[in-house]
């Protein structure tokens, strides 16, 4: 699934990285093994506090259990994986835009898993954006006080993340690196209603979203007082971590000491759990 020297830097090719995740049979040891496994990393990183987002569906072919059972099995997982290791693990269940009926439905039960997870992601192919399909899911979701977090604006135009602020009331959007660009009066908005954007600089390079660190346009972000957080997007794929990260943005984008400590504050600020 890690980026190699040669491998194209397209959308696309990312998106297919995650295929291979799908041809593994799994079983239960090897959903409680990757939750150790992860723990691990954020113990040796030293993070406090995660959110993380997961998706089932490769698991629905190989375990024998519902979706509800399933994904109560994963928290049962993160919550023995993380006990005495001074780490904490949040779930948010991950929804594709290319979902297949299954999936939907799976989101639409949330009542039965409502204590596992902590929020929903919308995630994958962008441009099968449907925001009345993600809607019907979110109004059930926000029932029960869940989180939104909603992937837009990455390979796709500011429209998607304009439609999700009108209709999905997020409140976070991973990337939105459309929106500097193509809709001012949007980041505005976003400002002003405290929706943060996620930035992973690595990812949006090897993902061929943007150039180069120095001219992404999360520095138009940040001169607008909009809230950002920095993360790696997904760490085994671009092959980093949040240290890494943040001092890509430190060097590429000439921030002070204070100002890496204000993205990191960010974080808390914005985690769809109360911190503080």
């Amino acid at each position: 699934m890690t980026y190699q020297v040669g491998d194209p830097y397209d959308f696309n090719s990312f998106l297919r990285k995650f295929d291979i995740l799908n041809d593994i049979k799994w079983d239960e040891q090897d959903i409680v093994d990757m939750a150790h496994h992860v723990v691990g990393g954020l113990i040796r990183e030293n993070i406090k506090y995660t959110e993380i987002r997961f998706s089932i569906n490769k698991y629905l072919n190989h375990v024998k259990m519902s979706d509800v059972d399933l994904i109560k099995l994963v928290r049962r997982a993160f919550d023995d994986a993380q006990k005495n290791s001074g780490a904490e693990v949040q779930l948010l269940l991950s929804l594709k835009y290319e979902a297949h009926e299954r999936e939907i439905q799976t989101a639409m039960k949330v009542k039965e898993y409502k204590d596992a997870v902590i929020g929903i992601d919308f995630v994958g192919d962008e441009s099968k954006f449907d925001v009345m399909k993600m809607k019907e899911v979110t109004d059930v979701w926000k029932l029960y006080g869940l989180g939104v977090v909603v992937h837009a604006g990455e390979s796709q135009g500011a429209k998607n993340v304009r439609l999700a602020v009108e209709h999905l009331d997020p409140q976070r959007i991973a990337h939105g690196i459309r929106v500097p660009q193509e809709d001012p009066e949007l980041l505005n908005i976003c400002r002003d209603r405290n929706i943060c954007f996620d930035i992973a600089i690595s990812s949006n390079i090897l993902t061929g979203v943007c150039k180069s660190p120095i001219s992404h346009p999360a520095v138009k972000m940040l001169n607008n007082g909009n809230i950002i957080t920095i993360g790696t997007d997904d760490p085994a794929v671009v092959r980093s971590s949040i240290g890494k990260e943040l001092e890509i943005a430190q060097e590429s984008w000439g921030l002070s000491d204070d100002e890496v400590h204000q993205l990191m504050w960010n974080s808390v600020r914005m985690a769809l759990v109360r911190l503080l």
